[in-house]
């Protein structure tokens, strides 16, 4: 079982501080129900440990993918281009 505090900690963890709507959304279950398991108000279901477990190794993986990418193509000459005064990054 995960307890409300780990839930919370995934959730924020996997899309940021308004978590409970996407992640309710992923696992196809009812706002209101995320709400509930994160608030501690209803135990957590049986099976969501396995999936928070999958949902995580999943955006590692995407995560590392995308640091290779990013990695392979800087040098070290690069600097900090694309920057600006706004701190909007160019793309």
């Amino acid at each position: 079982m995960v307890d409300a505090d780990l839930l919370c900690r995934v959730g924020q963890s996997l899309f940021g501080e308004r978590w409970q709507t996407d992640l309710s959304v992923l696992l196809g279950v009812n706002s209101r129900t995320m709400r509930r398991w994160a608030s501690g108000q209803n135990e957590t279901p049986p099976w969501l440990h396995e999936r928070l477990v999958a949902l995580i190794n999943e955006r590692q993986t995407a995560l590392s993918d995308v640091l290779s990418h990013l990695t392979a193509k800087s040098s070290p000459d690069e600097g900090v281009r694309g920057s600006s005064s706004s701190g909007d990054i160019e793309r």
